[in-house]
């Protein structure tokens, strides 16, 4: 493994690997999961492509995947827990952050990797795991996936029992974005919604 990689796994040992045990995450890789009723909660740390050597910079992003919503969308199926690119809602920690910008984590050979380790375990503590909380269930899900019309909200409104709302949201989807009539209408048609768009 690189020095930078060393580096990285220090810091997540440091600060963030007991964290997330406290938390009832299981570690994989760079990975923490947590099976909760309804979905699973995913942390992932992302190193940089371009780290070289001792130097380099990482940034952690953050999921929840629903396998119901996963379903109901007619997403495939995959092998093994699930990763951060297969959830269904996600976030990148800085976006959580007051500056609602993109953050990555500086590592090098000056770098204090203790005091590093902590302040990623607080950063995480304070806006990460508060968010992964907020994304528990399909209500939640529903808040956080806002007015944008799609078939991912259209699935979260059908499961939730709310029929007419998913065909309302069907329709404003196709609306706004006509190239996805086809897709659209397959979905209607294997859910039985009456949305009146030819297959």
């Amino acid at each position: 493994m690189s020095e930078i990689g060393e580096a990285i796994d220090a810091v997540i040992r440091g600060g963030l690997a007991p964290l997330m045990k406290r938390e009832g995450f299981k570690k994989s890789g760079r990975n923490f999961l947590k099976v909760d009723a309804e979905s699973v909660a995913v942390l992932n740390i992302q190193a940089s492509r371009s780290n070289l050597g001792a130097r380099g910079k990482f940034t952690i992003n953050l999921g929840r995947y629903f396998p119901s919503v996963a379903r109901a969308v007619g997403e495939p199926e995959f092998e093994g827990p699930p990763k951060e690119y297969h959830c269904t809602v996600r976030r990148r920690i800085g976006h959580l952050l007051p500056e609602n910008l993109d953050h990555w984590w500086t590592v090098s050979p000056e770098t204090n990797i203790e005091q590093l380790a902590l302040d990623v375990a607080r950063v995480v503590k304070d806006v990460g795991l508060l968010w992964l909380r907020r994304m528990h269930d399909l209500h939640a899900l529903k808040r956080e996936l806002g007015e944008l019309p799609s078939i991912k909200l259209a699935s979260v409104l059908l499961l939730l029992g709310e029929r007419e709302q998913a065909e309302s949201c069907l329709r404003e989807f196709v609306r706004v974005g006509p190239m996805a009539r086809g897709c659209a209408a397959a979905w209607a048609q294997r859910h039985g919604l009456a949305v009146g768009l030819p297959v």
